[in-house]
């Protein structure tokens, strides 16, 4: 849509592509959590529905109410709603457990150290700081563009799925594979054939991509 109609309002676009993200991930990769020894198939699958809700509520959430988080509030002025400040919980929770499905327990760690640090005033040297409340972290972090909405997120979602989209076009529709092969039949014979090939299907890729 972004590549055909041009960007929609930011907050919107990047929310309705994490939740995109958010719904692959929890059907393609929908496994128990760690302990998951300790419960049966039951409470497993209960687990599960949980993260999904925790996942989907909160930017659910900022779907259907963006044009009031967009005009209607004022960042770090207006009070969080206790609505707001359990979806925000909510969304941290899942985030962090998803994260961990597909990059192991370090990056998930990092982040925990990350979250907490802002609990934790008076802290030596360059960390100290007055100390932040749950609804000023929620607020940095969930609704605003500074946490998880921020950069990287519209990266992706603005030019990083363009080219995951447009790879795996190529590669299902064999494409190019055929342009790797019309390249070796027409250098691949000649003196640095590999050194070629490799310049001139770049450039044909590039002619397609626009990179």
């Amino acid at each position: 849509y972004t590549a055909l109609f041009g960007l929609i309002d930011a907050i919107l676009q990047r929310t309705i592509h994490l939740l995109l993200s958010f719904i692959l991930l929890l059907l393609v990769n929908p496994r128990p959590f760690y302990f998951s020894s300790w419960f049966g198939p039951v409470g497993q699958a209960a687990y599960r529905a949980f993260i999904a809700v925790c996942a989907i509520a909160p930017l659910l959430y900022l779907i259907f109410n963006y044009q009031y988080l967009t005009d209607g509030r004022i960042q770090y002025v207006g009070d969080l709603t206790q609505t707001e400040i359990m979806l925000g919980c909510a969304f941290i929770l899942a985030l962090l457990e998803l994260t961990s499905r597909v990059t192991g327990l370090a990056l998930p760690g990092v982040c925990i150290a990350f979250i907490v640090f802002p609990f934790i005033p008076n802290l030596p040297g360059v960390f100290s700081h007055a100390g932040y409340t749950l609804a000023e972290t929620l607020e940095f972090q969930y609704l605003t563009f500074s946490g998880v909405f921020g950069a990287p997120l519209a990266a992706s979602a603005n030019f990083i799925i363009l080219f995951i989209i447009f790879g795996a076009f190529l590669e299902r529709s064999g494409l190019g594979s055929f342009m790797m092969d019309f390249t070796t039949g027409i250098l691949g014979h000649r003196r640095g054939g590999a050194a070629k090939v490799a310049v001139v299907s770049s450039a044909l890729n590039g002619m397609i991509s626009g990179s």
